[in-house]
């Protein structure tokens, strides 16, 4: 990786991951009010919540960065989040999952960079929490993947069988979804639901 203005290149991919996140959320949001089995309406809208505190610490890094969010990304994020979350409704169950498998692919390289860039930026105190971010966004993943691998039809989309066999990922083919408790931080942006029971919404 080049270290050309690794600083500038950190600002600006922790600037698109924050308005991704909040895509994402928006987009996750619609996604667990369409599913119609209960538990895994609450694993979505657990990665919902998760999302949400990603953008909560991403946040908290670009400020001490002496940086902010970048307006004209939040304005698309906020676009393609509120058309993503309604479409799953009528898009049917496999759509939405296969898109969210590659999408949280993405995230975890993303997130993965980042903490390169933050090494080489003379910032390492970031690259522990990136980091973890990361491994959300696998557990993420490998619950999308693994859900879609257990799809007669979704078994024969590009990278599926191949990402569902990797370490940790078959363990959502078929096994029953987890308890789940999601984070709380302070200071959160809302416009979602606190703590909503997936089965009385």
């Amino acid at each position: 990786m080049p270290a050309r203005h690794p600083r500038k290149r950190l600002i600006r991919l922790l600037q698109r991951a924050h308005a991704g996140e909040r895509a994402a959320a928006l987009a996750y949001r619609g996604h667990w009010k369409s599913a119609a089995d209960p538990a895994e309406r609450a694993q979505i809208l657990r990665i919902e919540e998760e999302e949400w505190h990603h953008r909560d610490l991403l946040r908290q890094m670009l400020a001490g960065l002496e940086a902010a969010p970048s307006g004209p990304r939040e304005a698309l994020a906020l676009c393609v989040g509120s058309v993503l979350g309604p479409l799953c409704h009528v898009s049917g169950w496999l759509l939405p999952m296969y898109v969210a498998a590659l999408l949280e692919t993405q995230n975890v390289r993303e997130y993965e960079t980042a903490a390169a860039l933050a090494r080489l930026a003379d910032r390492v105190d970031l690259a522990p929490c990136l980091l973890d971010m990361a491994r959300v966004e696998v557990e993420h993943e490998a619950f999308f993947h693994g859900r879609v691998a257990g799809h007669r039809l979704g078994r024969l989309l590009p990278g599926v069988l191949r990402a569902a066999s990797a370490p940790g990922m078959g363990e959502w083919v078929s096994a029953p979804l987890r308890e789940h408790t999601p984070p709380d931080p302070p200071g959160r942006e809302r416009r979602h639901p606190r703590r909503a029971d997936p089965a009385r919404v």
